[in-house]
């Protein structure tokens, strides 16, 4: 049996459209169900019943999909022991981060490994957790960094090994001038009268932050969302709203702002996820040290004080 079949596949069983899998492994529809139909006449049953705009997997398509789960991780793990046995530093690694980490530890990171392994070619794509973690079950990126807080909505963790390397919080960030910038006992509730900022992106970011507030009794006031983090500092600069952000990223913004923790604190875990069976890649290995050693780095030259955010 052909192995992009069988992946195309799983990916099928993951996803549910033909449309979905076409858009992570960058064929046509038409080639997705093309590629279904020839591994069905190889096994010589149908392995999908398609339903409206999605398919069903049948009882024998689930018995291959998890054939084909651990024959892809075999496969994996051959590559794993051949590139040991190489021992050269080389080749090509993609990684997804989503936004606010990307712009606080890739950048030091990748330039690390450029000095270091000249033969090794590190990208990274922005990309949201969940979406960070599908690529990397089709292949598409090699390692995904992700939260906790993503974690615990995924839906297949078995497949996964995962590298915890960095405890995040989320602050409130003011206008120095605001009359909360001077409070160290900030509750949530404190913010109920505030107009909010905040990152436009579907993400469990934003979705905890809101069930925190319900919980409270109250909804934020929400008078922007924005793609950019550019768009919310400035807004915040204004003094027409607030906003709550990673901590990780408040280094990145005006002179203007103040950064304020919760009482208690909001917290969330930075960590890298890469597909099970793969730990033992040099290149991966030496990639995941280097993201530990830049997220250290972070660590001890945060602000213990989390006073006026530098640029």
């Amino acid at each position: 049996m052909d192995v992009q079949r069988l992946r195309t596949l799983r990916e099928l069983a993951i996803r549910g459209t033909m449309a979905a899998v076409a858009e992570v492994i960058k064929i046509s529809p038409s080639a997705v169900s093309q590629q279904i139909s020839l591994l069905e006449d190889e096994v010589g049953v149908p392995l999908i019943e398609r339903r409206g705009r999605g398919v069903t997997i049948t009882p024998a398509g689930e018995v291959l999909v998890n054939h084909a789960a651990r024959l892809l991780n075999i496969l994996e793990e051959a590559k794993t022991d051949i590139a040991e046995l190489k021992m050269t530093v080389a080749g090509d690694l993609v990684l997804s981060a989503f936004p606010s980490i990307a712009a606080s530890l890739l950048p030091g990171s990748l330039r690390d490994l450029q000095l270091r392994y000249p033969e090794l070619n590190v990208s990274g794509v922005e990309m949201e957790p969940l979406v960070g973690l599908a690529s990397l079950r089709s292949w598409q990126v090699d390692l995904a960094i992700i939260d906790d807080l993503t974690l615990k909505q995924d839906k297949i963790t078995d497949t996964l090994e995962t590298f915890p390397i960095y405890e995040d919080r989320i602050v409130t960030i003011f206008h120095k001038n605001h009359p909360l910038a001077t409070r160290n006992d900030l509750d949530l509730l404190d913010l109920r009268h505030e107009f909010w900022a905040i990152d436009a992106r579907p993400n469990t970011f934003s979705d905890t932050l809101f069930a925190m507030c319900a919980n409270r009794g109250f909804s934020p006031k929400v008078i922007g969302r924005f793609d950019g983090f550019e768009v919310i500092s400035a807004m915040v600069a204004s003094q027409c709203a607030i906003s709550l952000l990673p901590r990780i990223r408040a280094n990145l913004h005006s002179d203007e702002l103040i950064s304020r923790e919760l009482d208690p604190p909001i917290e969330r875990s930075i960590i890298l996820a890469i597909r099970k069976g793969e730990s033992r890649r040099p290149t991966l290995k030496i990639l995941i040290e280097s993201l530990r050693d830049h997220a250290k780095r972070i660590r001890l030259t945060a602000m213990p004080d989390y006073g006026a955010i530098k640029r």
